[in-house]
Order: C-alpha cells, then sequence, then structure tokens
C-alpha cells in the first residue's frame, strides 16, 4: 500500500468512526500526531579521522508516517471497543455477585435440585428467577428530581458484544496488516 494510500483510509477511518460516535478518539490521536512522535537522535562530533570525539543523544520530535498515523488510529479504536466491553463485564460481575449465590452454591443447587421443563422454568416466582436485568435505583433526597437509576445488561447481550467486539478489531488488525504491506 502507497503512503497516499495509507493516508486516504486514515481519514476513511477517521470519518467512520466519528460518524459511529467515537469522534473523541479520533480526536485525541489527531492530537497525539499533530505533538509528533519522540525520537532519540545520536549526534556525534568528528576531529579528523578515526574514532568521534564527542557523542550523545539528544530527543527530538518528528511528524509520523501514514504507516503509524494508521497503525496508532487503529490500535486506539480497539483498545477503547474492547476496554469499553470490559469494563461493563467487570461492572456487571461486581455488582451481581452480591446479589446472586457463589458458583459454588449455583453448581450444589444444580447437581441437587430436579430438573424442569423450560415452560415451568419462566413460571417460576420472580425470587427464584435470575434477572436478566438489574435496575438500581437509589432513593432521591428531597431537592433531587433527576433519575439517577441505571439497570445493567443482560450478560448474554454482553458477551454477543464482546464476541463482536473482537470480530471489529480482528478485522482492524487485518486492516493494518494490508496496510503494512
Amino acid at each position: 500500500m502507497t503512503d497516499e494510500e495509507r493516508i486516504a483510509l486514515f481519514e476513511a477511518l477517521v470519518a467512520v468512526f466519528r460518524a459511529a460516535g467515537l469522534g473523541w478518539v479520533c480526536e485525541e490521536v489527531l492530537d497525539l500526531i499533530a505533538h509528533g512522535v519522540d525520537e532519540q537522535v545520536v549526534i556525534s562530533e568528528w576531529r579528523g579521522a578515526g574514532k568521534p570525539k564527542r557523542t550523545e543523544k539528544r530527543a527530538t520530535r518528528r511528524e509520523p508516517s501514514s504507516i503509524e498515523r494508521l497503525e496508532l488510529l487503529i490500535t486506539s479504536i480497539g483498545r477503547v471497543i474492547e476496554d469499553g466491553i470490559a469494563v461493563e463485564l467487570a461492572i456487571r460481575r461486581f455488582f451481581v455477585s452480591e446479589a446472586q449465590p457463589s458458583e459454588e452454591a449455583r453448581t450444589e443447587e444444580a447437581r441437587t435440585e430436579p430438573r424442569e421443563p423450560e415452560a415451568t422454568q419462566s413460571q417460576r416466582a420472580p425470587s427464584q428467577v435470575a434477572p436478566r436485568a438489574i435496575l438500581f435505583r437509589p432513593e432521591a433526597g428531597p431537592d433531587d428530581e433527576s433519575d439517577t437509576a441505571f439497570s445493567l445488561p443482560d450478560l448474554d447481550d454482553l458477551v454477543t458484544r464482546s464476541r463482536a467486539a473482537a470480530a471489529f478489531v480482528a478485522r482492524l488488525d487485518s486492516v493494518r496488516d494490508q496496510a503494512r504491506q
């Protein structure tokens, strides 16, 4: 892929990600690009033939190459997508672990209780059914009129989104590999 093609791909990805609501990530990447890439430069002072009289390293900045720009964007978007799902899963695990029995207790319960047909399971009392979404609604104060309730997404939904995110990130990685060629 040529530099012009990489630049066009970078601009197209920025437009797509902005349209998808990830413009803030694109802005962060563009800020990093504007600041340049840190680079160590070795400077040697020569006096005639032989070894240099003095050598020192200096830090400098340079404009990132088209592949470096593209890799920075793809890496940033991939991390935001993967980390976002990971945060949701961690929050769900934290809140649900307080409301549900441990894995040992669920395993023991499943082993000792007789199995019911699916139709019967849906007819259980609400206290016996694991929640598909959990709603947290703190008590509002006398001056608080805002609704601060939130619900946790269904675990199946999070798993599906996690798989979709992994597939998307894998596709971004293949775009990155194609750009390196």
